[in-house]
């Protein structure tokens, strides 16, 4: 991580992070989303998230997120 200050200084750290599981990813996604949408909106907008690869658009995902 680079950081440029007001005065011009530049600090630099070497952050690295632990990549996490597809299982971890999804255990934190949940406890951040289910208390927002609710347990059934938050599985809706998984299944569209993991499908974006092959999905024809994002509209599907972006109407889900919107009426939420």
């Amino acid at each position: 991580m680079t950081i440029q200050t007001r005065r011009g200084q530049t600090l630099i750290e070497d952050v690295r992070h632990r990549t996490m599981t597809p299982e971890e990813l999804q255990k934190k996604f949940d406890a951040l989303v289910i208390p927002r949408f609710g347990r059934a909106k938050t599985g809706e907008v998984t299944r569209l998230l993991l499908s974006l690869e092959t999905a024809a658009g994002v509209k599907p995902l972006m109407t889900a997120l919107a009426n939420a």
